[in-house]
């Protein structure tokens, strides 16, 4: 079985990185975004997963889900945020991610949900 692709979609660079490095550790290919924009550019290749932030600086998470939604409807996404609104995460839950994590981030507790999600 090959790697699994995830796009991951986050503006602070050093999370990003972070991120990058970690999925990589664990065999995955990490495919980077700064924004929304960028984000969704090359949809149409092989992801097999994406993980997205709530704010961005041309768009939000939820753009980035109807996006992807168009495209690929059962793409599993994870959505993160540095907020704890209720609202955002009810909103999340309604738009079908596949988690909704708020920051900071729980390494090990995203490890086994990229586990669960992707298999390995």
């Amino acid at each position: 079985m090959g790697k699994k692709s995830i796009r991951l979609v986050e503006d602070t660079e050093s999370l990003r990185i972070l991120l990058r490095e970690f999925l990589e550790m664990n065999y995955y290919i990490v495919y980077e975004a700064s924004g929304y924009r960028e984000g969704i550019e090359h949809l149409k290749n092989h992801i097999d997963l994406v993980i997205t932030d709530h704010s961005l600086p041309d768009g939000d998470g939820f753009d980035m889900i109807k996006a992807i939604r168009n495209v690929k409807p059962t793409l599993p996404v994870i959505m993160m945020t540095g907020k704890g609104d209720e609202h955002v995460a009810i909103k999340a839950l309604r738009c079908k991610v596949a988690d909704y994590i708020k920051k900071p981030l729980q390494l090990a507790y995203l490890k086994t949900r990229l586990t669960e999600l992707l298999g390995g």
